[in-house]
């Protein structure tokens, strides 16, 4: 896609970018897969000014890997307090002796 495109996210989370009708005309099979594979959104603008959307299908059941970054990156951060409870669960759990699995 287009190094001027602007880029940012939709109120889903995914992807969205925007580009000149003249950028799609030049790459719609690339933005179509962008579409497709990785779920973005594009504005499509004229002269500066939005003219239409292209999206994803809604309703679809794929669930990709950038779904998950998306839903991750929209969560709180848990804290410091946390990371450092973590830490110390870690480092008080006993040293694994190991085990050996029934033949």
């Amino acid at each position: 896609m287009a190094r001027n495109a602007a880029e940012g996210r939709s109120a889903s989370g995914r992807p969205l970018r925007r580009l000149s009708a003249t950028e799609l005309a030049r790459k719609l099979s690339d933005v179509l897969n962008r579409v497709h594979y990785q779920r973005e959104t594009v504005i499509v603008e004229r002269g500066g000014k939005p003219v239409c959307q292209l999206a994803p299908v809604p309703g679809s059941l794929e669930f990709h890997l950038s779904d998950l970054v998306a839903l991750l990156d929209s969560l709180p951060s848990p804290g410091e307090e946390w990371a450092e409870a973590v830490v110390q669960g870690v480092a008080e759990q006993d040293e694994f002796e190991g085990f050996k699995w029934p033949r």
